[in-house]
């Protein structure tokens, strides 16, 4: 039987890494028996001493890394609770700077106004368009007016700054894009100077008005209302106010009446309004006079055929 023998220089690359894991895995192996041997015959203060180093070791080793990676950001979810009284607080301290307030050549308070699209909104009950105007808001700040364009149907002016006001401009006022509701909680201003904020709800909505709970001298002329968001809702005029003093226009006709300012169209279609709602208004009279025709000749009738019967009953 021949024994084969190998040299370590007739080894391959793949044999003599396989030989190396050997002998490491062997050495790694015989390394560990004799310490597990000499930790069991060693004293207990060298024991507790090897332990200590082994611990500190790999507590330096796991901190290491932490150390290198940057603090990752903590991100705590909390749920705030906003009330909406509070919101409305703060939506009029919002807008309030923003309010305008008319007043003619003799100082006299004319209407509440708001600036939207380059223009300044109003009521048209007391205005003309041959008189001068400014326009004030509580920073004390002063705009001259300039005519624009009036609707006849809702009662609404626009005015433009003057030139010499073109440097400067009043904060804007949204109006609202959005349904309003039934029950849902408005508030306006109630004093030229802006400094009376009153609340209310809707409690009807007929055709393009808004009816809110509100004592009649609380409204003046061109009286602004808003939601809770700080965005215009609806206006007080002459038009509405002659429907019911607690009628406003809806923001919805409002903002067609400004986009449409240079469109004079618009006032043609205020006038066929006009007349339909005239029309509208007039036919229920019609109908109480058709009524009361109706009913006098049944009156007739029943008249002539009793005193056909009486007749009947005498012969």
């Amino acid at each position: 039987m021949k024994i084969m023998s190998m040299d370590i220089d007739d080894l391959n690359k793949s044999q003599f890494i396989l030989l190396v894991l050997l002998v490491s895995f062997v050495t790694s192996i015989a390394t560990g028996i004799v310490t597990v041997s000499l930790m069991e015959k060693a004293p207990k203060d060298v024991v507790r001493v090897v332990q200590r180093v082994v611990e500190r070791t790999v507590e330096k080793v796991q901190d290491e890394p932490q150390k290198n990676k940057e603090p990752k950001e903590k991100i705590i979810e909390k749920t705030i609770i906003v009330k909406e009284g509070d919101l409305i607080a703060e939506k009029i301290a919002e807008l309030r700077p923003k309010i305008l307030s008319i007043y003619d050549d003799e100082d006299n308070f004319v209407s509440f106004a708001f600036y939207n699209n380059s223009y300044i909104v109003a009521d048209s009950s007391n205005t003309s368009k041959d008189k001068k105007y400014i326009a004030k808001n509580t920073k004390g700040e002063i705009f001259n007016l300039k005519f624009k364009k009036s609707s006849q149907n809702r009662a609404l002016v626009l005015f433009e700054l003057e030139e010499n006001d073109a440097g400067k401009k009043p904060s804007e006022i949204k109006i609202s894009q959005g349904q309003t509701k039934l029950g849902q909680t408005l508030f306006y201003f109630a004093s030229a100077r802006a400094d009376k904020v009153l609340q209310s709800i809707i409690s009807s909505k007929p055709d393009s008005y808004l009816e809110l709970q509100a004592q009649k001298e609380s409204i003046l002329p061109g009286t602004l209302v808003f939601d809770s968001k700080g965005e215009l809702v609806a206006i007080s005029t002459q038009a509405s106010r002659g429907v019911k003093y607690n009628y406003f226009i809806q923001a919805s006709a409002v903002d067609a009446f400004v986009k449409n300012a240079n469109k004079p169209e618009a006032d043609n279609q205020d006038k066929t309004d006009t007349n339909q709602n005239k029309d509208s208004a007039s036919q229920p009279s019609q109908n109480a006079q058709q009524a009361s025709v109706i009913d006098s000749q049944t009156n007739e009738n029943a008249n002539n055929s009793s005193n056909q019967a009486q007749g009947n009953t005498n012969n």
